[in-house]
């Protein structure tokens, strides 16, 4: 289990390499800061109690467990979770950036 949030800009901007390696080989875990519902509150602007509905939500599917002190923490492996809509996401994207392609590409209509 993995309690708190990575800070990604500090992480990412020290790595030498990408981000995504440095999580598979678990080296952002010591960039890891603590984080419950109340900051999340504050950081994000939605109400706690819609946040807290949203955690107890993400607990019952199994991505988020709460530590002892209510520290929010996300549950290994839950990124499995998510791979069948990542690949449906990007397919979405690259037919949406070929569309836009065309669009740029053609003739100006008038000229």
């Amino acid at each position: 289990m993995t309690c708190g949030i990575p800070n990604y800009d500090e992480v990412a901007r020290d790595a030498p390499e990408r981000f995504d390696p440095l999580v598979a080989a678990g080296e952002h875990l010591p960039h890891l800061r603590p984080c419950n519902a109340l900051s999340v509150s504050a950081a994000t602007g939605v109400p706690r109690e819609t946040v807290r509905r949203k955690v107890r939500w993400l607990v019952e599917k199994g991505w988020l467990s709460i530590g002892e002190r209510g520290q929010l923490c996300v549950v290994d492996g839950m990124s499995r979770d998510f791979q069948d809509f990542d690949i449906e996401t990007t397919e979405r994207l690259l037919e949406c950036m070929q569309a836009m392609t065309r669009v740029f590409e053609a003739p100006a209509v008038g000229k």
